[in-house]
């Protein structure tokens, strides 16, 4: 059996090897302090490198962010893509499964003993979650519209209004979450936000992460303004995790003398 090796290694540099020894080819994290054997298992753990020899703990070795990995074993099926696996340093050509794992391309397959490795700095993904079409603000639907602006319209706290979504299967970080109203209301207004979030096949309440009370909106309520609301806390770092379902209750406490049609969700992350 022959060892892996790279070549046409790019973007080489050196650092300190971490808690665990590590062979040519293997995808790597940096913890803060050194670089450990990176694992889909969670997503604070995705590749950022790759091995370039065989390193003892401790030691300073050679690392890269792309290149050939050639295994003359030829364990590889061409024209496949291949993933950060859930057995730390591993790759693999099955796409990680289990609940909160992540789902990081780190190369494609050129043949059976060639893999070409790109593994690529996290980017930023935004997207837009509607409101539900589940509402109980007493009209049908998705409410009414408003200067071309459709949606469930909240002028009492008995009104309330929901989104549905889901992190992106190659999370890594939120960086921001704001809810966004169309505003027709002339003073201030404040929201209750909660929520409730589970993986496929799972509780449907497995973390609730951290209920917002009182929060007022991130500009001064005017009519005809689009106004957000920052509930960024709400969705804390226990509740993250790549392909995480959630459902977000919007439950006004005032809606200052006006009504706010709820149009959705803004969610930023960092993706890999």
């Amino acid at each position: 059996m022959a060892d892996p090796h790279v070549t046409k290694a790019i973007n080489v540099f050196s650092d300190t090897v971490g808690s665990t020894d590590v062979t040519a080819g293997d995808l790597v994290y940096f913890d803060g302090t050194d670089w450990e054997k990176a694992d889909a298992s969670a997503h604070t753990t995705f590749a950022e490198a790759m091995v370039l020899n065989t390193y003892d703990s401790g030691d300073v070795g050679l690392f890269c962010t792309g290149g050939i990995l050639v295994d003359t074993d030829a364990p590889y099926t061409q024209g496949t893509a291949m993933y950060l696996s859930e057995t730390a340093g591993a790759n693999t050509a099955t796409i990680p499964t289990t609940n909160a794992a992540i789902k990081q391309v780190i190369g494609f397959a050129m043949s059976t003993s060639e893999v070409r490795v790109d593994i690529r700095i996290p980017s930023y993904q935004n997207q837009f979650f509607p409101v539900s079409a589940y509402d109980t603000s007493g009209e049908p639907g998705l409410g009414v519209v408003t200067d071309g602006w459709p949606g469930p319209g909240l002028d009492g706290a008995s009104e309330t209004a929901y989104i549905v979504g889901r992190l992106p299967d190659n999370f890594v970080e939120l960086e921001m979450a704001r809810i966004v109203t169309n505003n027709t209301a002339g003073s201030a207004v404040d929201y209750d936000f909660s929520v409730a979030a589970g993986y496929d096949n799972a509780s449907n309440a497995q973390d609730t992460g951290t209920a917002i009370t009182a929060n007022t909106s991130e500009a001064t309520p005017a009519d005809n303004l689009l106004v957000t609301f920052d509930v960024s806390s709400m969705l804390d770092s226990g509740l993250q995790g790549p392909g995480r379902n959630f459902a977000i209750l919007i439950d006004p406490d005032g809606v200052g003398g006006g009504e706010q049609q709820i149009l959705g969700l803004n969610l930023g992350c960092l993706v890999v």
